[in-house]
């Protein structure tokens, strides 16, 4: 939606819910089809604070986090509504995308994340580090240094 569209084959939602609303969950997915691909949904939900899903109209997958942070709180908060198919579909705001994609720094959020800063120049960036610098300090990994790397290749 930011940047460059690319193909993907899941769909990440994130639900802003206890873990003790898991069963609830798993009973709204069913509703719609999505049922979830671990044996014991409940406990692996409480163990991962996701729950991997299949879609059973298209074989998608979809993986449901629970929000369970003050930042993915935060995160929900500041998505924006985008009709899709004439039904309200929250997205993440490019700032909270750009927090995504520099935790999890898999080699594609890598790709993803330097055409976001190259797409959306006006992000607002001290929001972006007040959250990396609070990532940093509960899984120790030099967050701000990606985004100052990828800063200075996005301006290339």
């Amino acid at each position: 939606m930011y940047s460059r569209p690319r193909t993907t084959f899941a769909v990440d939602l994130t639900v802003d819910m206890t873990l003790d609303q898991v069963e609830r969950l798993v009973a709204a997915l069913a509703e719609v089809g999505i049922a979830p691909l671990p044996d014991d949904p409940q406990a692996f939900a409480r163990q991962h604070y996701l729950l991997p899903c299949l879609d059973s109209a298209t074989d998608l997958r979809v993986d449901v986090a629970l929000s369970l942070t003050p930042y993915e709180r935060e995160a929900i908060s500041r998505a924006t509504a985008v009709p899709v198919e004439g039904y309200p579909v929250r997205y993440l705001s490019p700032e909270d995308l750009l927090v995504h994609k520099l935790v999890a720094w898999r080699p594609q959020d890598q790709v993803d994340a330097l055409e976001l800063l190259r797409s959306q120049p006006g992000m607002d960036m001290r929001y972006v580090r007040r959250w990396l610098a609070e990532f940093e300090r509960s899984l120790g990994q030099p967050l701000r240094a990606r985004l100052g790397r990828l800063l200075r290749r996005a301006q290339k």
